[in-house]
C-alpha cells in the first residue's frame, strides 16, 4: 500500500495505512506475550528482524507523508483557481439556470438554485445510466442540453473527446487554464447552445475577474 497509488490525493489509502499501524502494534503486543518463555538469543534475533522491518516501513511512510503534506497546498490552490471560480462565475451570472458540467462539488455548494446536469452521473441519474451503457455521444449531449434548457455548459474538452467530441452545433466561447490545477483537466471550456447565449457568455467572461495564475481565452 505504501508504494501503490490507490486514490487521488491520498484519499483512499490514508485510512488503510492508519489501520495497518494499529494492526502492527497489536501484532507486536501479541508476539511479546507469546514469546515470554522463549530463549534470550531467539528473542534477540526476532527483535532485530522486527526492528529492521519497521525501519523499512517507516522510511516508506516518511516518503509518502512528505508527498501528502505538499499535495493539499497544490490541490487547494488548483481547486480555488478552477472549481471555486466556476462556482462564483455561475452565482454571479447564471442563478436559477440549468448548467451542464463535469464537476458538481463546488458549484452545488455555492449555488442552491442552480439546476446541475452532472456529466459524471453522481447527481444526474439518467447520465449515469447512459455512461454505464456507453450511450454518451455528441448527439446524446446535445439532446440532453436542449431538453434541460441549459444556459451554460462548462466541460473538460478532454472528457468530451472521450465521447466523440463536442456536438457540432455547440459554440465554444472560451477557456480557463491553470497549468497546475490538479483537477480533472488543467483547462475547462465554456460552451453555448446558440448565438444569443454565446453573446451573453462572452460579456460575462470579459467582466469576471480571475486570479492572475488563471489564463482566460475568449474565442468568439
Amino acid at each position: 500500500m505504501l508504494l501503490a497509488r490507490t486514490g487521488w490525493h491520498f484519499r483512499y489509502e490514508s485510512y488503510l495505512i492508519a489501520i495497518a499501524i494499529f494492526a502492527l502494534a497489536f501484532a507486536q503486543f501479541e508476539n511479546f506475550q507469546k514469546n515470554r518463555g522463549v530463549k534470550q538469543s531467539t528473542k534477540r534475533v526476532q527483535s532485530i528482524s522486527r526492528t529492521l522491518g519497521l525501519c523499512c516501513i517507516s522510511v516508506l511512510l516518511i516518503y509518502r507523508a512528505a508527498g501528502a503534506a505538499d499535495d493539499p497546498v497544490k490541490s487547494a490552490t488548483g481547486l480555488y483557481g478552477q472549481q471555486y471560480q466556476i462556482a462564483h462565475f455561475v452565482k454571479k451570472n447564471f442563478t436559477d439556470s440549468a448548467i451542464m458540467l463535469n464537476d458538481a462539488g463546488a458549484i452545488s455548494f455555492f449555488n442552491e438554485n442552480v439546476k446541475i446536469i452532472d456529466m459524471v452521473g453522481l447527481v444526474t441519474t439518467p447520465v449515469l445510466k447512459a455512461r454505464l451503457s456507453n450511450q454518451v455521444t455528441p448527439s446524446y449531449l446535445d439532446q440532453l442540453a436542449r431538453k434541460e434548457n441549459c444556459k451554460l455548459l462548462v466541460l473538460y474538452e478532454s472528457w468530451l473527446d472521450c465521447h466523440g467530441g463536442a456536438p457540432k452545433s455547440w459554440l465554444k466561447v472560451g477557456t480557463w487554464t491553470n497549468s497546475h490545477s490538479q483537477q480533472g483537466d488543467d483547462t475547462v471550456s465554456f460552451y453555448a447552445l446558440n448565438a444569443e447565449q454565446a453573446a451573453h457568455l462572452v460579456k460575462c467572461l470579459r467582466e469576471y475577474e480571475l486570479p492572475v495564475f488563471v489564463k482566460q481565452k475568449i474565442l468568439l
